[in-house]
């Protein structure tokens, strides 16, 4: 409901409305002045204007005013009080508000590929641009486009998919040996898709090397070889035995034992761990 108030002539011409000139608008009390329609002999004008009982409230009322049309006469006079009637003047409350307009406006170029068209605008830039287009100041223009979008940030949110980006297991089953966990989002609740549950990787065979230290399939080692053609050797280790370790000769003496590629067990007495860096070639 359109929120009214009625002002006596005297109230109003306390407030200095309606102003004589526009030029009067000096943003305290008369806050805008805007013609509306021409008449046949006067103008129609739109005055907003501050009340002065303290609360702030700002009104918009309008009134009659004559035609300026320098040494030309326009009927017989300005109108007789503003074109009101009767004692008081009603006064519609209003309050300032961002207002976007769609207008039209030269073209300077065309973009003959879509990618040349793509805008790295924000969104607040976007809308302050819009405002500053209808007149706002740079300022007003800033605040307006923040506030709207603050206004309406939960509704923007709620239309966007959650990316459930987090959540907790709700329930677990088996099915033919294989587990599947069913998860709930965290943010919005809703229940995601099963998944399968990896089985723990099993974990590397070890051994000790002469010095004591530990050692996993995979890694590298250096060792001699035992028995009549012995050889020294290098290579990654590709299987733990028992007391042995396999090694996958890649330098070695070139003997019936120990050829370039060749799979060699070693005793574990007889192998020591080489760093990642260590020689990679024959000396």
């Amino acid at each position: 409901m359109v929120m009214t108030r009625e002002f006596t002539r005297e109230e109003l011409g306390a407030l200095g409305v309606p102003p004589d000139r526009p030029e009067d608008v000096d943003g305290d009390v008369i806050l805008d002045d805007q013609q509306v329609m021409v008449l046949k002999y006067t103008q129609e004008r739109a005055v907003v204007f501050r009340d002065a009982d303290g609360d702030g409230r700002t009104y918009t009322l309008t009134y009659e005013a004559p035609i300026d049309m320098g040494d030309f006469e326009v009927g017989d006079g300005g109108p007789d009080d503003h074109g009101w009637t009767g004692d008081t003047v009603t006064a519609m409350e209003v309050e300032e508000v961002p207002v976007v307009v769609n207008v039209w406006r030269p073209v300077d170029h065309h973009y003959d590929d879509p990618d040349d068209d793509k805008d790295d605008r924000t969104a607040v830039q976007r809308l302050v641009e819009l405002y500053e287009e209808t007149g706002a100041h740079s300022a007003d223009a800033r605040e307006w486009a923040a506030d709207l979008l603050a206004q309406y940030a939960d509704e923007i949110g709620a239309d966007l998919p959650c990316p459930h980006l987090s959540w907790e297991i709700v329930g677990e089953r088996e099915s033919d040996g294989q587990r599947f966990q069913t998860r709930r989002c965290a943010d919005c609740g809703a229940l995601l898709p099963e998944l399968p549950v990896a089985p723990p990787a099993a974990p590397r065979p070890s051994f000790k090397d002469a010095t004591g230290r530990t050692g996993y399939e995979g890694d590298t080692v250096g060792g001699t070889t035992s028995g009549r053609y012995q050889s020294t050797i290098l290579g990654p280790v590709v299987k733990v035995g028992k007391d042995k370790v396999k090694v996958r000769t890649t330098i070695g003496a070139s003997s019936p034992r120990a050829a370039a590629g060749d799979e060699v067990w070693i005793s574990r007495d007889r192998v020591f761990l080489v760093a990642a860096d260590g020689p990679t070639s024959a000396r």
